[in-house]
């Protein structure tokens, strides 16, 4: 703790400029408690009052960990994932992912029935199928999405459920493991007690003054470390503690967007992926973004759009991808850039028809 304190009132003015790096962490962070990531304040870690709130939170057991890929890999080694083992990987997922699987076993990325493991990767809150082959073990990587509750968990009964607090509460740090197995359940836990404070110090500086890209060139991965870094620094919990309310408060923002894109895409006859479609009568999600079915967007905007390749029959069991239109719904949107969004998309879609 003493280690961790002389390192960050050292970097404290570096520290303090990096919040400002728009290539430190994609959202606006204008609305994050953040200048309390560097109290002084370091006597206490705030890890398992973080657990609390989540766990009463989804009704279900929750352990956090410095990020989602932190959560997967404790799930990897309790699956006890070795080289020769085969992990499904939906296509034209998140590069982290192949690279977590690759450092504990072989990602693959169509289904089959010697895949020990299946990432079932519901992004921007989308559902997806996947049925499980033989003894095969189901991790939802529900990495980016806002549940109302814990009622519709696990949407193929998987061993777990992630969720990233990078994206959903636009902190630096933190990815939640929820599940209802005991035995991870413990295994996690013990994992991350005895899991090294050092590297957690280490990763954590990392994180906040290393850029990943920029101009579009890899600088830093300072996520290397993450599969074997199981512990928050105490920084990190305190931060990430004194912004749990933004889960809740990221829910309720993300729905009013989305069914205000919607109305808007009803009136030109487009279709938006609705991520509670086969939810009826359970509790909602939604997504940090939306999904504009099969209509590329222009992108040579200010606004920030992405046109992705989306398997919008969101069944692993169809590779039907083709390019979607993604829209920013997440609450470091301001209202103003919010409302400019819809006139854009509105206008745009006027000249069109």
């Amino acid at each position: 703790m003493l280690q961790e304190k002389i390192m960050l009132n050292e970097l404290n003015e570096s520290l303090q400029h990096s919040l400002k790096n728009p290539w430190t962490n994609p959202f606006d962070q204008s609305d994050l408690k953040q200048n309390e990531l560097f109290s002084k304040n370091l006597c206490e870690n705030f890890t398992e009052k973080i657990d609390s709130y989540f766990t009463d939170y989804f009704q279900c057991p929750t352990l956090v960990f410095p990020s989602g890929r932190s959560a997967i890999s404790v799930a990897f080694q309790f699956l006890k994932l070795q080289r020769g083992d085969k992990v499904f990987i939906p296509n034209w997922s998140s590069h982290c992912l192949t690279f977590l699987a690759n450092q504990f076993g072989n990602s693959s990325y169509h289904l089959d029935n010697q895949q020990k493991i299946q990432l079932a990767v519901h992004k921007f809150a989308l559902p997806h199928r996947v049925v499980p082959m033989n003894s095969t073990k189901i991790i939802e990587d529900s990495i980016d999405t806002y549940f109302a509750s814990g009622e519709n968990l696990f949407y193929n009964n998987g061993l777990c459920e992630i969720i990233s607090l990078s994206k959903t509460l636009s902190t630096f740090s933190g990815g939640l493991l929820i599940t209802s197995n005991p035995d991870l359940y413990q295994f996690g836990l013990k994992l991350r007690e005895a899991s090294s404070h050092a590297l957690a110090i280490q990763q954590f500086l990392k994180k906040i003054s290393e850029p990943t890209f920029l101009d579009g060139v890899m600088t830093g991965y300072w996520g290397h470390d993450e599969s074997y870094n199981f512990r928050l620094s105490h920084q990190e919990s305190f931060h990430i503690y004194k912004n749990l309310e933004f889960y809740n408060s990221g829910f309720q923002k993300t729905k009013k967007r989305f069914h205000e894109l919607k109305t808007l895409c009803d009136k030109f006859s487009l279709e938006l992926l609705s991520p509670n479609i086969h939810f009826s009568g359970r509790g909602e999600r939604f997504g940090t973004a939306a999904v504009i079915k099969d209509f590329p967007l222009s992108t040579k905007t200010s606004h920030p759009f992405l046109n992705l390749k989306i398997n919008s029959q969101c069944n692993y069991h169809f590779d039907q991808y083709s390019p979607h239109t993604i829209i920013p719904l997440h609450r470091s949107i301001s209202e103003e850039t919010w409302e400019s969004i819809l006139e854009y998309i509105k206008s745009y879609l006027e000249e069109l028809s």
